[in-house]
């Protein structure tokens, strides 16, 4: 047993290095890709609990690309790599795969779309470890102004499952650096929650928006 959870943390971490690799060196390996930078916080029950997101993105041609996330937060990290498709110009379909900081449960994927049609768009990611309770997913509908977006948003988190509304404006173009809030109502326990956070996106601007 102990050697299985040796190879297991191994393998965690040779994928989470592989990952950080791509999305540091895809600059020189393949041109020139996007970057998120995300910093956010969870506010429930009294406290306040950071969590920090990074993604990139690839684009090989007008319809495939690569894209890799990480996420960390308090006792919790996962790492995902990915290709996606362009089906149409309003229309992007991604999965990705890796593994999660899960002793009985590493493997984890993470299916996406973005939709983006006038002045709306649609996000969702869907982050899900087989046979294990650690599901996040985020689903955002917006309405987009110059610098400022207003929508509703719907997420997992892990144990809860909340919605309601987000607002997201533009505070620096170049480059483009967003702060955010979103308060929500939890309904599995009926509480109030909320989340607020700053991110940055770096590079020729793709389908990414944030997560």
């Amino acid at each position: 047993m102990q050697i299985i959870d040796m190879r297991k943390k191994y393998c965690k971490s040779v994928y989470l290095i592989l990952s950080i690799y791509l999305i540091l060196g895809a600059g020189q390996c393949f041109g020139q890709p996007t970057f998120l930078i995300h910093q956010f916080n969870l506010a429930y029950k009294g406290a306040v609990k950071p969590r920090l997101t990074i993604r990139a993105e690839y684009f090989f041609d007008e319809k495939i690309s690569f894209s890799s996330y990480l996420y960390a937060g308090p006792g919790w990290g996962e790492g995902v790599a990915g290709v996606g498709y362009q089906l149409k110009d309003w229309i992007y379909i991604g999965f990705m795969a890796g593994f999660q900081d899960d002793k009985e449960h590493i493997w984890r994927i993470m299916p996406n779309f973005y939709l983006s049609k006038g002045r709306f768009s649609l996000l969702g990611l869907f982050g899900h470890g087989p046979g294990s309770d650690n599901d996040r997913f985020a689903l955002q509908f917006y309405y987009n102004l110059k610098s400022f977006k207003v929508g509703i948003e719907g997420i997992k988190e892990f144990t809860i499952y909340a919605l309601g509304p987000r607002f997201d404006y533009t505070c620096l173009n170049k480059p483009p650096i967003h702060i955010w809030v979103a308060p929500y109502w939890d309904f599995t326990y009926g509480k109030p929650a909320a989340m607020f956070g700053v991110y940055a996106i770096f590079g020729k601007k793709g389908v990414i928006e944030t997560d």
